[in-house]
C-alpha cells in the first residue's frame, strides 16, 4: 500500500518508521528539511520525497501529520483528496480554525474511514 505522508516533523518521521513495510512518499513544501532527507536515506528505495500534491497523487492513504503552523500551506499545495483514505495524525488542526476548516473539508471528497 502506498502511504503519503504530509509533514516532516517528529510525529511525520516516527509515523514512517512505524510503517516502514509499506511504500512511503513525504509530502513537503521544505525539500531541505535535514531529518526526513536522512530518514528517507536510511530507509531506501521504498520512501520518497515529494511535494504535496505528487504524494497524494500517488497514494491510496493520506497521513496528515504536520504541524498548525504547516498544515494550512501543505493542505493547499496538495490539492485533491477524492477518493483517499485521510488520516490526522496530530491534534493541532483543532487549535486554529483555518486549519480545522480545512481538514473538515477534506470529508467532502476523501473516504470515509470505518
Amino acid at each position: 500500500m502506498k502511504i503519503a505522508i504530509l509533514g516532516t516533523g517528529r510525529c511525520a518521521t516516527r509515523l514512517a518508521r512505524r510503517l516502514s513495510e509499506h511504500d512511503l512518499v513525504f509530502g513537503t513544501c521544505e525539500y531541505s528539511v535535514n531529518l526526513t532527507r536522512r530518514l528517507v536515506a536510511r530507509m531506501g528505495r521504498r520512501v520518497k520525497l515529494t511535494s504535496p500534491k505528487d504524494a497524494v497523487r500517488q497514494a491510496q492513504v493520506v497521513l496528515l501529520a504536520a504541524t498548525d503552523y504547516e498544515l494550512p500551506r501543505l493542505l493547499s499545495a496538495a490539492g485533491p483528496f477524492a477518493g483517499k483514505l485521510v488520516l490526522q495524525a496530530s491534534d493541532f488542526a483543532r487549535s486554529r480554525s483555518d486549519s480545522a476548516e480545512r481538514v473538515d473539508c477534506l470529508a467532502a471528497t476523501a473516504q470515509a474511514a470505518g
